[in-house]
């Protein structure tokens, strides 16, 4: 049986959801909704454009401002569009790894990544 254990930090999680559009990434960001159990916790999602359809990620940004809507989920903030790239795993990492604005705690990725 596994033990639990109270979390102590009272700063609030910062998680990164990365979306593809594909319904893995969508239960992916309900998942963390559903792990993210802090007031404090925030979502963020992130979308990495492959340079030849540059226009998903105003359509997935469009579904994730409708999604937290309809599932009610107040700690989902912003939506990032990260530079275009075929590249997705490193644009992720460099990105999490040198941008100074925002210190994740954990990233939920889906397979595209």
């Amino acid at each position: 049986m596994k033990k639990f254990y109270p979390r102590e930090d009272q700063r609030g999680y910062h998680y990164l959801v990365c979306l593809d559009g594909s319904d893995k990434s969508w239960k992916g960001f309900e998942t963390a909704a559903k792990i993210s159990q802090h007031e404090k916790d925030i979502i963020y999602g992130c979308y990495v454009p492959n340079p030849d359809d540059k226009k998903k990620g105003e359509e997935i940004k469009g579904k994730y401002e409708v999604f937290k809507k309809e599932k009610a989920m107040a700690k989902a903030k912003e939506f990032l569009i990260l530079p275009p790239t075929y590249d997705y795993d490193k644009a992720i990492n460099d990105f999490i790894n040198t941008n100074e604005k925002y210190n994740f705690d954990f990233v939920v990725v889906n397979e595209r990544f």
